[in-house]
């Protein structure tokens, strides 16, 4: 799902998806987190060719127990801190 705002004109410099010049996100799924200002799940790529998938519902308590569904059948996830975030990387 391509970003559908050009907050700060960032359609009309070719960011067509979240982010910035550190990441982009692309959401897979509407459900949104206001915290972390993106979608519940979503493809990430960072500038040094990391990618993964994050799951992060810091803005979203309600999505929690499904994220946490997710994460439990699929397996390979990471919570990096104590945040109802996780990601599994791929390398």
């Amino acid at each position: 799902m391509p970003r559908k705002r050009g907050n700060k004109n960032r359609l009309s410099k070719g960011y067509w998806f979240l982010g910035n010049d550190n990441y982009a996100f692309v959401n897979l799924w509407h459900g949104g987190d206001w915290k972390e200002r993106v979608n519940c799940i979503g493809f990430v790529v960072l500038p040094d060719d990391t990618n993964y998938i994050g799951l992060p519902g810091q803005g979203a308590p309600e999505v929690v127990p499904f994220l946490e569904k997710v994460v439990m059948a699929e397996g390979g996830f990471e919570r990096p801190g104590m945040k109802n975030k996780w990601i599994i990387l791929f390398y």
